[in-house]
């Protein structure tokens, strides 16, 4: 992984790499990120995490909070993404 990395680096293959990802993004939905409860919670208006991916608060009135739960199975592992901070699970 630590080559692709190096690889996509050398290349100056990023912002293509960015464009690609951001427009698959358009096929999934964050629907509840928008709700007017919610707008107050997002940090940054343009960064919203997908409906199906999202994490849920339990135990409270509103579920939400802007992060999502991505699962790496190369890695083995999981990561909860918010817009100010990665948390390793």
């Amino acid at each position: 992984m630590d080559r692709e990395f190096q690889d996509i680096d050398s290349e100056g293959r990023w912002q293509k790499l960015y464009l690609d990802i951001r427009n698959q993004s358009h096929e999934c939905s964050y629907k509840v990120a928008k709700y007017p409860e919610n707008r107050n919670r997002n940090r940054y208006r343009d960064v919203s995490p997908f409906d199906h991916s999202r994490v849920k608060l339990k135990n409270t009135e509103n579920d939400y909070i802007n992060a999502s739960l991505i699962v790496m199975e190369e890695a083995q592992r999981s990561y909860i993404l918010t817009q100010a901070s990665v948390v390793s699970k």
